[in-house]
């Protein structure tokens, strides 16, 4: 029997160093293999042991694999260290000694890298690649790529739909929702919503300020509190911490109030457009403006069978002795209605008001007030309160026109009515 036994072995081995393979389950074992095992029913059963039995294997050599009962996981020898070929989750695996996979919370979060998800305990629809990439967020439809990105330190947060790529992109934001962060350490200390930053270091200590737009590498630094601001350009900056609204365009551009737009920093000295600028007001003297359009000076109109009407202020009218201008009621007009009338001729004309509406002042030099008392319609009397010449009083409702003076109507409001107040080269008539 012992016999029969040896030759048996010996049979074998001798095989065995013929064929340089084994087949077990199989009589043709594949020509790559040393053995090759085939089955349909049974498995490979590898050896189980425990953590500290594994770590006492001496010597172990490299591509050893066991699997360990303490993590249920199998593990296997690189040239340093015991690294782990699959968890017992099922849903992650190692490349090198990065994990790949999912995290054993929420639903549709994906993880790529080293200690991501680490202090996080709830939230959906996140993707985490990178060193410590979402660590500690519970907030759910996030995207961290990059070192760091979207850290968060060890205290997990509930900002939601963030996007972070860069190294500590959005790193230690806390609770902020909708914020975009693309380059390193962008919107690092974020915890306001809507934020977009661009560029290393973009709105770098904004904190509970919204919908900053930075663009540029440094553009916001200075911004913690303030929300509404666009600065678009390396080093693009507003004044202070908490402006609201303010625009800064171009390198190291400064704004410096809110509600203000800056173009460019110190060094531009001009700016230029093929288009149309249209703007409510100018700050300066306008000095330096340069290509200004002609200004719309319109031609005076004939003045006769003209009444007026608000479409003619500012106009000019020019009049021979009775081809006067008609005056409605000033409360037809605008306050603020003003026109001026030439009379060209060498006679003298009226101006005929349907109320007595007309008050003013005469010209000083060729039509003086009286200063003494006189007599007849050189008297200057007082009529109900109203100063007037002669038997004049405020208001009348007719005045004369001297040949070739100008006068200068406004239409002004006093106690509720409009009245016409003139003044220039006129006179009062006796009737």
């Amino acid at each position: 029997m012992k016999i029969k036994l040896l030759i048996s072995v010996l049979s074998i081995l001798f095989a065995f160093s013929i064929q340089a393979q084994v087949g077990i389950g199989t009589e043709t074992p594949n020509t790559s293999s040393l053995l090759d095992l085939s089955s349909t029913s049974k498995g490979l059963l590898v050896p189980r042991m425990t953590e500290a039995q594994r770590n006492a294997i001496s010597n172990p050599p490299v591509g050893l694999l066991v699997y360990e009962t303490d993590g249920q996981a199998f593990y296997y020898k690189d040239n340093f260290w015991w690294k782990i070929l699959a968890s017992n989750d099922n849903k992650s695996f190692m490349v090198g000694d990065i994990k790949g996979g999912i995290p054993n919370y929420g639903s549709q979060n994906v993880l790529f890298g080293n200690s991501n998800f680490a202090y996080a305990t709830s939230g959906n629809d996140n993707t985490a690649i990178g060193f410590m990439a979402i660590s500690s967020s519970d907030g759910s439809g996030n995207t961290a790529v990059g070192s760091n990105a979207m850290r968060q330190g060890q205290t997990t947060t509930d900002g939601s739909y963030n996007t972070a790529v860069g190294s500590s992109a959005l790193s230690n934001g806390d609770d902020g929702d909708y914020n975009t962060a693309i380059g390193a350490s962008s919107i690092r200390e974020v915890e306001g919503d809507n934020n977009s930053g661009l560029g290393y270091g973009t709105l770098f200590n904004t904190t509970t300020g919204d919908a900053n737009t930075a663009v540029g590498s440094n553009a916001g630094d200075t911004n913690t509190t303030g929300s509404n601001n666009t600065l678009i350009g390396s080093y693009s900056d507003v004044g202070s911490n908490n402006l609201t609204n303010a625009t800064a365009i171009g390198y190291n551009a400064i704004v410096d109030a809110s509600n203000k737009i800056r173009l460019g920093d110190s060094n531009v000295t001009l700016v230029e457009t093929s288009g149309t600028v249209s703007a409510s007001a100018f700050v300066g003297d306008g000095s330096g403006l340069t290509n200004l359009p002609a200004p719309n000076i319109q031609a005076p109109i004939e003045a006769y069978s003209i009444t007026l009407n608000s479409t003619h202020h500012g106009r000019i009218f020019y009049s021979q002795h009775g081809e006067r201008p008609q005056f409605p009621d000033p409360d037809t007009l605008p306050a603020g209605f003003e026109c001026t009338i030439v009379n060209y001729s060498n006679y003298e004309g009226y101006l005929i008001s349907p109320t007595n509406t007309f008050i003013g002042v005469r010209s000083p030099n060729l039509y003086p007030t009286k200063n003494h008392e006189g007599t007849g319609d050189d008297k200057i009397v007082s009529i109900n309160n109203n100063l007037g010449v002669g038997s004049r009083a405020y208001p009348v409702d007719k005045i004369g026109f001297m040949s070739g003076g100008t006068i200068r109507v406004i239409v002004i409001p006093i106690s509720g009515s409009n009245y016409y107040y003139v003044s220039g080269d006129y006179y009062y008539p006796n009737n």
